[in-house]
């Protein structure tokens, strides 16, 4: 039966059955629930497998790959708002800008990289702006008692 299929191997229904597609809200989230963790564990499982076939397809071209490390999407997408509220509440509580950003934002590494790059030049810039529009320090005269028409 399809939905016993659908219950063990925690797949959605309609995945397997079209014609079930008539659910609630709460009830097809309650069913992706379950699709997400078996994807969170057959991700955990098959890290390690993955890595070792992206570094022999390196060194079956002749190159070096290094230390691979496979980094998978989150399975669960979050919206642009719950994202901002957890990359807010989490820069609140004091986490590092690279930990948001990947762990809170799901952007990828390389991009935080970016990202951190981009922030140095804009500080870089506005520093240089700041003291641009600074007016010049005006110098005094110490010690001569004299004011400033000479007198």
């Amino acid at each position: 039966d399809v939905r016993t299929l659908s219950a063990v191997s925690r797949t959605p229904l309609p995945m397997l059955d079209p014609t079930s597609g008539n659910q609630s809200a709460e009830g097809a989230a309650a069913s992706r629930e379950g699709l997400v963790f078996k994807v969170e564990d057959r991700n955990s499982r098959d890290q390690q497998g993955w890595a070792q076939v992206v570094s022999a397809a390196y060194r079956w071209l002749g190159r070096d790959a290094g230390r691979v490390s496979v980094i998978w999407a989150p399975p669960q997408r979050a919206s642009l708002a719950e994202r901002g509220s957890a990359l807010s509440q989490a820069a609140a509580a004091g986490v590092p800008f690279r930990t948001r950003m990947i762990e809170f934002g799901e952007f990828d590494p390389a991009d935080v990289d970016r990202m951190e790059q981009e922030r140095e030049d804009d500080l870089v810039f506005s520093a240089r702006v700041a003291s641009m529009t600074q007016p010049p320090q005006q110098e005094q005269q110490q010690g001569t008692g004299q004011d400033a028409t000479g007198a």
